[in-house]
């Protein structure tokens, strides 16, 4: 019987070790070996990573030093205790992939070797350049978020999953009037910079988040999102002022429209523009043959909730999304203001 804790020992696995397939395995499936239906799954993961333009850029193990024989995790046959990765995407961020919970339950190590899985990340994701890594939990599991908690990562915010079906609807009476909808040309790209500026000013959604990235880094974010197309990316102008801006893409798999973003500058709400929005976004599902049209929104950003409440959309799930921040910071730097523009 153990008289003490056990030395745990942390590895990253570049693309040529060969414990990288079996370590992603316990990430995807909770098993290490390498079953028809475990390789299914990570077929199924490469295509979908490769398919959307990211890399499977950071893959870390804990290995723990006691024999095989004494081992209760379930990945004992390669000696792992758990494991977790991270999914680069254009922007600068990434996204956590946990272990199934039982992974995280089935040895007494098993919790802090987590913990030390994910501080290696961290650490790593720093090396990398990467300065916001994400991971989203199913709302309920008080294990994980104690886990993330210990290993740096902080609450970001309860995220409503929605969805909408439907015809047209009449366009409220208070709309602005005389708004003007573009598409995205390279040309115009700053009036997109602009966009995303304008909406964060005092925005409820994901506050937290101002100031981690560049404009410019959450642009190349959003475009990786989903199938780009630039005739889906439009934003609203009136008399030369930038009044929202409206970023969609195509969700083949469900036949419908993603709302990747949406917002709406300080000086305009209240005057309609965010419904105008929505309804473009509506009628492009119905040009399209998409009649789903769906979206993520903060918990706590009760006026865009009222908005989509009011046009139909309908809660799916939550998640709950944690961050770590992973920025380098450099004592002696005053940051420019374009790098203090909101993630």
């Amino acid at each position: 019987m153990d008289s003490g804790p056990s030395i745990l020992s942390v590895e990253s696995y570049p693309e040529a070790d060969p414990r990288r397939a079996a370590a992603v395995r316990l990430v995807l499936t909770g098993d290490t070996r390498a079953t028809g239906a475990a390789d299914m799954r990570m077929e199924t993961f490469r295509r979908h990573i490769d398919g959307q333009g990211l890399c499977l850029a950071l893959v870390v193990g804990v290995h723990s030093p006691r024999k095989p024989s004494q081992l209760r995790s379930i990945a004992k046959d390669a000696g792992l205790l758990t494991a977790a990765a991270v999914i680069k995407s254009p922007g600068r961020t990434g996204i956590v992939i946990l272990p199934p919970l039982e992974v995280s339950r089935a040895d007494g190590d098993a919790p802090q070797a987590l913990v030390a899985c994910l501080r290696h990340l961290i650490d790593l994701a720093r090396q990398r350049a990467i300065v916001l890594i994400q991971a989203l939990l199913v709302p309920g599991d008080q294990l994980e978020c104690r886990l993330l908690t210990e290993a740096g990562f902080s609450f970001l915010a309860e995220l409503i999953y929605a969805d909408r079906r439907g015809d047209i609807p009449a366009l409220p009476a208070d709309v602005e009037s005389g708004v003007q909808l573009l598409s995205y040309r390279p040309e115009r790209h700053y009036l997109f910079l602009r966009g995303l500026e304008a909406s964060y000013e005092g925005s409820r959604d994901c506050p937290r988040l101002t100031g981690m990235r560049r404009t410019e880094d959450v642009l190349a974010g959003h475009r990786a999102t989903g199938l780009h197309d630039p005739d889906l990316w439009l934003v609203a102008v009136k008399d030369e002022q930038v009044l929202g801006i409206l970023l969609l893409t195509r969700v083949p798999q469900r036949d419908g429209l993603e709302i990747v973003y949406m917002g709406v500058s300080r000086a305009a709400r209240g005057r309609g523009v965010g419904d105008r929005l929505i309804l473009e976004a509506v009628a492009e599902g119905r040009r399209r043959a998409c009649p789903l049209l769906t979206l993520a929104v903060d918990s706590a950003n009760a006026p865009a909730r009222r908005l989509y409440a009011r046009w139909g959309f309908v809660e799916t799930e939550r998640r709950l999304a944690w961050i770590a921040d992973c920025r380098v910071r450099d004592v002696c730097e005053v940051p420019d203001r374009a790098e203090t523009q909101r993630a």
